[in-house]
């Protein structure tokens, strides 16, 4: 079974952000309707030489629409997705992999088109499992903190401020960006901040990659979460 390596996720993230954008309210309604017909043609191009087998030809026409301005229109995340078809046909099955994250962080209901090898389709599909492992594991972060935040307030109406600093530092520990519900009393906002200038200094250090936040008073770089 092929593996979807996190470099993977990188690298799609990477293709998307490299590409140009540009803005349709920059250029208005004009600028659309051109980026419209610019991207049709070369979609449609890229999709004749696939089909006939001329992958590096196909990757050189998609290229078209990938750098046009249209970044968030169906054509856009179909020329991703063929793309990774053209680079599996090519035997670049990581690159492949690569396409097919982009295309559906683009448009998260893409589907392959009918006639697509068993290769393709295995690689598919365990790109859409790799996103459903992620997503699930971030919900269980989430629920953690959630957890945590809300037993930390707990203790606090108890008058438990120790137990209640405790149980924030450790949802701060698990996510330094978690913030508390809207409404709060003050005293649980004091322990509250008690709790993040505790975990501040942890945070800085961390190599876990929790930190993804502005640190109030911090200059330094923020690493990803991982």
């Amino acid at each position: 079974m092929m593996l979807i390596r996190p470099s993977n996720l990188l690298l799609a993230t990477t293709l998307l952000v490299a590409l140009p954008f540009t803005s349709a309210a920059a250029g208005g309604s004009t600028s659309t309707l051109e980026g419209q017909r610019t991207t049709s043609a070369p979609l449609q191009e890229g999709k004749r030489l696939y089909a006939q087998g001329r992958y590096d030809a196909a990757l050189a026409e998609l290229d078209q629409v990938r750098t046009g301005p249209n970044r968030s229109d169906p054509p856009f995340a179909e020329a991703l997705l063929y793309s990774g078809l053209s680079a599996l046909s090519l035997g670049r099955t990581e690159e492949a992999a690569s396409w097919f994250i982009a295309a559906l962080a683009v448009d998260p209901q893409a589907t392959l088109p009918p006639g697509i090898s068993p290769k393709a389709q295995a690689v598919w599909a365990e790109v859409h499992r790799d996103r459903e492992d992620s997503t699930s594991r971030e919900a269980v972060a989430r629920r953690l903190v959630d957890t945590e935040i809300s037993s930390g307030i707990a203790d606090v109406d108890l008058g438990r401020a120790d137990k209640a600093v405790g149980a924030f530092r450790r949802a701060l520990a698990r996510d330094f960006c978690a913030q508390l519900p809207g409404k709060v009393t003050p005293t649980t906002q004091s322990l509250w901040q008690t709790a993040r200038d505790l975990e501040q200094g942890s945070a800085l250090k961390s190599n876990k990659g929790w930190l993804i936040c502005q640190l109030p008073g911090s200059d330094e770089s923020q690493p990803e979460r991982q």
